[in-house]
């Protein structure tokens, strides 16, 4: 539903991001957990699992705020999302060979910041500066798309109120 009749759009926000968010930690922690027992060996565990909850947490906060906003057309932006970062995030191929294109946007992607975040919490040598900077930049993330969400959210529901104003008075 695009609204929720009667409520606010802050309650639509609530009803929509206590479920995806929850859903969004869950699977980052199984996911962890079946890597960890898979044989996964990693350094550092605790930042291992912070860092995929806000990573899960960041990407889950796109694509909400692109599906909400743009319905369809939001649902194709999060796939060329997903196929821009899976070559310009440095995870599949070192940066110094890919394109001068993916180059450019490598420092612009969420995933990039992931990346360098996991290969220091599993196996380190990056430093801690490297971690953190992964970790703040997902929570900048997190709190910007949900800010959009929440801006995208009002809009609609006011659309949508007035829609029904509308339909009202035609009756």
């Amino acid at each position: 539903k695009r609204a929720l009749q009667g409520k606010s759009s802050f309650a639509w926000w609530q009803s929509k991001t206590s479920v995806t968010m929850l859903v969004a930690t869950l699977m980052a922690v199984i996911e962890c957990g079946i890597l960890l027992m898979m044989g996964l060996e990693v350094l550092f565990v605790g930042k291992f699992f912070l860092l995929a909850i806000l990573t899960s947490l960041a990407f889950m906060s796109i694509i909400m705020m692109l599906v909400v906003a743009f319905d369809n057309i939001g649902r194709f932006l999060a796939m060329v999302l997903l196929v821009v970062q899976l070559g310009g995030s440095g995870g599949t191929f070192p940066m110094p060979l890919t394109n001068s294109f993916f180059q450019a946007i490598h420092p612009f992607l969420p995933m990039t910041y992931s990346i360098y975040g996991f290969r220091q919490a599993i196996s380190s040598g990056l430093g801690d500066a490297v971690y953190w900077k992964a970790n703040f930049v997902m929570i900048g993330i997190i709190l910007v798309f949900n800010g959009l969400l929440m801006l995208a959210m009002h809009v609609l529901q006011k659309k949508e109120v007035t829609n029904n104003e509308n339909e009202t008075t035609e009756l």
